[in-house]
């Protein structure tokens, strides 16, 4: 089992490996290229769990380094009549493994497999079905043979002897070993129960009291609380102790009446249990054995489920191995697994099939490789129509965050003009504590001029989440009182975050349009613990008039007065005049934001043509930089229908942009020259691998100095495949400001738009990657998109609940 990711399970049987990657409920194969293999043995890399070994017959042992995808053959040095029955990998030195053949002793590899050699010293030629390894002491090496007993090494294998002092019988079966005392073991004696060394197997005594069965097949240790162990048994079940074996008790409630050879913790849960049986059943229990339940649907129903493998850094990821079936891998609920080529991609959806709405978070655990940049989408649907999808990309955490908060109720769609009907907008927040320990949490709202208006505190529990919208803070935050007038008058704020503990935060503005329809789109979150920076930086995409109004949004993060300039310019990178709401009309504003305070430049919508550009801010001599971003609305007939947020941006030379034109979806790119002079940038599309060239380019994109274009991915490549889903990959001598702009024509033919940032190649991705807030089902779908920039990286996203717990997000 992968204890990265609890998505994947992998079991071993006679027929064959089986994977799935869906995230659902089920069991599928991995033997391409075998023919009923007898895999009874796995092992994985505790550093690399791509890297599967599986020993069976009559294939002896093969390697796969892709998951289990392909395999080759790594058994040079073992005698080709000695299939392989048992397999141990040193978790401090993962080189090195131990192999134990049917027949012809133990061999070691010291190279990952790719050669072996005879450690056969006072073992002799004999079949050994099980190795351990003392996990703190790896040359010490303990064999098992049924029918010669237990043998121990304690030089890697170079020298054994006998450890059966006190066994009633050598027909060994099962072997253990307690991870925290490593001298204490526990033996499975076929016809005799369950046996207990405290002297690492230089003596052993019975502990079998009120243990019905003594046909043990396999022992299985709590690592957290070695107390606590479990026996599986060939004819009465699954047995469990909670005194280190002095008595025991039946855990079978579930169970089928089938011989249970297999057992297994999720490595970051050993709460939760797996046992394999015969029949292609693997039972699962989440509170130590107290119940059980199949799970997965798939295995061969006369499968003998005789091993599990867990990937230790995705627990997840389960293998089994299958007698005569090979070895298959098992997809849970609870996470998707994603392995990424250099500069490729990869999508996933919630399913959205529930007529309730569930809300929680997710994390992204990279196990391998580089962190990738990754967006969220949530797209909701009212009465069967797409009324919204909003782009939100992850959100590291910080102990200190700033949030533009516009709250108005029964305000005019186009400011200063009413024909254009009326609307509601608030702003909310989606909260996670990724602490160990509950989060202190103090809450303060300040008007545009940095005045304080209302403070509260409030705690978060550990792993907790919860989402609330500013008018209701009162019930998070204690004291923290929204003034009766808010809606009306005041209309615009910030809102200080402080905590003791490391939040994650995300901020999504809502607005209720003219028919009731419910828009979403992200408003920035400013992180107070970053160094200040005193550089201009760029809007990539601005537009007003033809049903298009825009906003540009200032946060003061320093302390003190920032001031600067926002200049707006259009395609050819001459000055765009827009019209102010209610204020004079120009093409450059200054600014002069207040400590604490916020900036809101708003255009009235007023033109009868669209008029589109891009927006340079320039901060004065000795002051900072603001925090901003842009908000553009679309409202063509009188009726808004699309809302979408424009995150300030840096300039890069190499950018890479996810295409999705699937189900009337299509994706843009804007681009901004922030330099005087004219540039080339070249655009080329690729599959998701990022390797496999799409379509053709219609050439080079040619900017004026200060020049601007905005295309859809279609009119900048041309031939590609109808439902196209894969990457831009967008690059130039010369710095550029980048946008992603996907699009959507819904039921009801409107066209809706969202943005999002540009994975910027020369740059590190934002990290650790969290998804504050995740919905699914009610009209709600949310979509995970992960791009790499220049290496590859194995990745998998947890999905949890409000109160922290993993959430089977298919149920």
């Amino acid at each position: 089992m992968n204890p990265e990711n609890s998505s994947a399970l992998y079991a071993v049987d006679s027929d064959g490996i089986f994977k799935s990657t869906n995230g659902g409920d089920s069991w599928s194969r991995l033997n391409i290229g075998f023919t009923r293999p007898n895999f009874g043995s796995l092992a994985i890399n505790p550093d690399n769990p791509e890297n599967l070994y599986a020993g069976g017959s009559p294939y002896q042992l093969n390697k796969s380094t892709d998951s289990g995808t392909t395999w080759n053959a790594a058994s040079d040095g073992i005698p080709s009549y000695a299939p392989v029955k048992s397999l141990a990998i040193n978790k401090q030195n993962p080189t090195t493994l131990y192999a134990g053949t049917n027949g012809s002793g133990v061999y070691k590899s010291t190279n990952s497999g790719i050669d072996w050699s005879a450690a056969n010293n006072g073992l002799g030629n004999m079949s050994f079905d099980i190795l351990r390894i003392n996990p703190q002491t790896p040359e010490t090496v303990y064999a098992g043979e049924f029918g010669g007993g237990i043998f121990k090494s304690t030089d890697g294998g170079a020298s054994w002897s006998e450890s059966n002092n006190g066994l009633a019988s050598k027909y060994v079966s099962a072997l253990a070993i307690n991870p925290l005392e490593t001298e204490m073991l526990y033996a499975g004696v076929s016809n005799y129960g369950v046996y207990k060394s405290t002297d690492g197997g230089m003596s052993w005594s019975e502990v079998n009291s009120e243990l019905t069965s003594t046909s043990i097949s396999t022992i299985l240790i709590n690592p957290l609380n070695p107390e606590i162990v479990y026996a599986a048994t060939y004819d009465e079940g699954v047995f469990k102790s909670t005194n280190g074996g002095e008595s025991w008790s039946s855990i079978n409630i579930g169970l089928g009446d089938v011989p249970f050879y297999a057992l297994a913790f999720d490595p970051h849960y050993p709460t939760t249990i797996f046992a394999g049986a015969n029949g292609g059943q693997v039972f699962k229990s989440t509170n130590e054995g107290a119940n059980w339940s199949t799970i997965g649907k798939g295995l061969p129903d006369n499968a003998g489920i005789s091993a599990f493998a867990i990937d230790p850094i995705v627990p997840q990821r389960i293998y089994v191995g299958t007698a005569p079936y090979g070895v298959w891998i098992y997809s849970s609920p609870y996470s998707s697994f994603f392995f990424l080529n250099p500069g490729s991609a990869a999508n996933s959806r919630s399913p959205g099939k529930n007529d309730a709405t569930k809300i929680g978070y997710a994390e992204l655990a990279v196990h391998s490789g580089e962190v990738p940049y990754g967006t969220a989408v949530f797209s909701y649907r009212q009465s069967g129509v797409t009324v919204t999808e909003a782009g939100v990309s992850a959100s590291p955490p910080t102990t200190h965050a700033r949030i533009f908060i516009d709250h108005r109720s029964d305000t005019d769609a186009v400011p200063g003009r009413a024909e254009a009907g009326k609307i509601d907008v608030s702003t909310g927040i989606a909260v996670v504590n990724l602490g160990l320990q509950t989060a202190n949490v103090t809450y303060t709202l300040y008007n545009v001029n940095g005045e304080a208006i209302t403070s509260g505190t409030g705690t978060i529990e550990a792993g907790n989440h919860f989402a609330r919208f500013i008018d209701q803070f009162s019930s998070i935050a204690s004291g923290f009182d929204l003034p009766v007038n808010f809606q009306t008058d005041i209309q615009f704020a910030s809102l200080e975050i402080t905590s003791d503990q490391p939040l994650s935060i995300v901020a999504l503005r809502m607005t209720t349009n003219q028919r009731n329809d419910v828009l979403y789109t992200t408003t920035p979150v400013a992180d107070l613990t970053q160094s200040l920076i005193a550089d201009p930086v760029f809007f990539a995409q601005f537009a007003d008039g033809g049903g298009y109004k825009s906003s540009l949004i200032l946060l003061n993060t320093s302390g003190s007065t920032e001031t600067g300039t926002l200049e707006i310019l259009d395609n050819n990178g001459t000055p765009l005049i827009v019209n102010q709401v209610n204020d004079t009309a120009d093409s450059s504003f200054n600014y002069s934001i207040p400590s604490d305070g916020v900036f809101l430049l708003r255009t009235d919508g007023s033109p009868t043509k669209a008029k589109v550009g891009w927006v340079r801010l320039i901060p004065d001599a000795g002051t900072s930089t603001p925090v901003g971003s842009g908000l553009f609305s679309y409202n063509p007939t009188g009726v808004m229908v699309s809302e979408s947020g424009v995150p300030a941006t840096v300039p890069t030379t190499h950018a890479r942009i996810y295409v999705d034109l699937s189900k009337n979806h299509n994706t843009g790119l804007a681009l901004a020259n922030v330099e005087a002079s004219g540039i080339t940038i070249t655009v080329n599309a690729f599959q998701e691998d990022g390797i496999t060239a799409v379509g053709t380019s219609q050439g080079p994109l040619l900017l004026a100095g200060n020049g601007h274009d905005a295309r859809f991915a279609n009119q900048l490549i041309s031939d590609l495949p109808e439902g196209f889903s894969g990457l831009l990959d967008i690059s130039s001598t010369t710095p550029f400001a980048a946008l992603t702009v996907r699009s959507l024509n819904n039921e009801r033919h409107e066209f809706l738009m969202t943005t999002f940032p540009v994975a910027d190649v020369t740059r590190p991705a934002p990290s650790p990657v969290i998804f504050p807030q995740v919905a699914d089902g009610g009209g709600y779908i949310t979509q995970f998109i992960l791009i790499s920039a220049n290496n590859s990286s194995s990745n998998t996203i947890f999905f949890y609940s409000e109160e922290g717990e993993l959430w089977d997000i298919n149920e």
